[in-house]
C-alpha cells in the first residue's frame, strides 16, 4: 500500500480522499450543469435533454449531483 501511495503522489491520508467517486462526481457535475447551462442560454437550443448537446450535458449534470449526494452519505464514516 505504501508503495502505490508513493507511486501516486499521495503520502497520506487526505491525498487518498481527493479521488473519491463522490468527489469526482461532485467536480463533472459542478462542469457539466454550469457547461450546460451556457450552452442552452446562449445558443437558443431547445432545454429538452436528447435534442441538443448541451440539454444533455446539463440533465447527466444534474444526475451526477444527485449520485454524488447518495454516495456522499452512503460512503461517510462516523469517526467516534
Amino acid at each position: 500500500m505504501a508503495a502505490r501511495d508513493a507511486l501516486c503522489g499521495f503520502p497520506d491520508e487526505r491525498g487518498r480522499q481527493l479521488l473519491t467517486a463522490p468527489f469526482v462526481l461532485r467536480v463533472s457535475a459542478f462542469v457539466l450543469v454550469i457547461a450546460g447551462f451556457l450552452g442552452i442560454v446562449t445558443t437558443e437550443v431547445s432545454p429538452i435533454p436528447g435534442e441538443s448537446l448541451p440539454a444533455t450535458a446539463f440533465a447527466i449534470g444534474i444526475g451526477c449531483a444527485i449520485v454524488s449526494i447518495y454516495l456522499g452519505i452512503f460512503t461517510h464514516r462516523i469517526e467516534e
